[in-house]
């Protein structure tokens, strides 16, 4: 029997676990939330998303640095559309997610969808399109 591997993801943290401010890849402010966000966010490195930016990635576990680098397991993905542009979220963690923590990032972007459309009201669709697991098994 052949084990599948689970994909490694190399990222670098841009908001550390209970930040309020996103930077975008210049370092310019994004988006200022008006709750702080449960988890770290970061993008990927050498990543490019369809907005032209580094892909976005959730990376759990307890607070990391700004400017941290590291490397986890893809344990699954945000769909998400921003300014009517595909942003998916990658969500890495170094064990597989359980129901709480899928609870927690359902809630937080379902929550999160709506200011971030009032901020981007002239600039797109902005919508949250659900989570999608990915549990490492053959």
């Amino acid at each position: 029997m052949t084990e599948r591997r689970i994909e490694q993801i190399h990222f670098v943290i841009e908001v550390p676990r209970w930040g309020f401010v996103k930077r975008g890849a210049r370092g310019e402010v994004d988006f200022i939330s008006p709750f702080p966000c449960p988890f770290n966010y970061g993008s990927i490195v050498g990543s490019e998303g369809a907005d032209g930016d580094p892909d976005d990635v959730i990376v759990l576990g307890p607070r990391l640095p700004r400017g941290f680098v590291g490397t986890l397991p893809l344990r699954g993905r945000i769909r998400f559309v921003d300014r009517g542009v595909l942003d998916d979220k990658m969500i890495c963690a170094d064990h597989p997610l359980d129901w709480g923590v899928v609870m927690v990032l359902r809630l937080f972007f379902w929550v999160y969808v709506w200011p971030k459309k009032i901020w981007n009201w002239s600039c797109g669709a902005t919508r949250f399109e659900g989570l999608e697991i990915y549990d490492g098994e053959p």
